[in-house]
């Protein structure tokens, strides 16, 4: 919302506010799901539970007035030239109070949620852990490509490539360095050049 729905004219304040008001109805409908995850086994790894919490607390934390919502409304409120300095005073305050009895405790509620949901996590990340996990990363491998192998099959033919790779950057690598030494050579004419095949190095001594 703070950057994404306009304010252009006075009923968009208007609807600015519905929306904020909105916003418990719409967390609690994401807990519902949530929690409707959780009881299939579904939790998301350690390390997102734990950067959702931080993210959340720190954006409850900080007062209304200085709360992005409140503040990016302020900053293009002012743009809305069919106000006047009254009427944007007046707005300001029914954001800024409906970010504290509505937004806030919207929050407060998954912070409690995933607070609880915490020592369940895992540290094992990946989708193949979770029930049918498999079966569903084959699925998204089928919906988001054109490909008929399975997940396998693209694992052992991407393995199979990086080898592939590897075999052809060795004789570019071995021809850079004998263009090096042969440089090198040139500058130390006196010294003598030591070729260690068993190795792959060249050395001067």
């Amino acid at each position: 919302m703070a950057n994404t729905h306009r304010l252009l004219a006075p009923h968009d304040c208007d609807y600015y506010l519905k929306r904020l008001e909105a916003l418990p109805t719409k967390f609690d409908q994401v807990l519902e799901s949530l929690k409707v995850r959780e009881a299939k086994g579904i939790i998301p790894p350690h390390f997102v539970v734990g950067k959702v919490l931080t993210e959340m607390s720190e954006f409850v934390a900080k007062p209304a007035a200085e709360n992005i919502l409140a503040v990016s409304f302020q900053t293009r409120a002012r743009k809305i030239e069919k106000l006047n300095e009254q009427q944007r005073a007046d707005y300001q305050s029914r954001v800024e109070a409906t970010v504290t009895s509505k937004v806030y405790p919207a929050y407060q509620k998954l912070i409690d949620y995933f607070t609880a949901l915490l020592p369940k996590t895992t540290t094992d990340d990946g989708v193949w852990k979770l029930p049918e996990g498999e079966a569903f990363y084959a699925q998204m491998l089928r919906q988001n490509t054109t490909t008929s192998l399975n997940p396998a099959e693209i694992h052992v033919g991407r393995s199979q490539k990086q080898t592939a790779r590897r075999k052809r950057r060795r004789p570019c690598r071995l021809a850079t360095e004998i263009k090096w030494i042969k440089r090198r050579a040139r500058r130390n004419a006196p010294r003598r050049l030591v070729f260690e095949q068993d190795h792959w190095s060249f050395g001067l001594k």
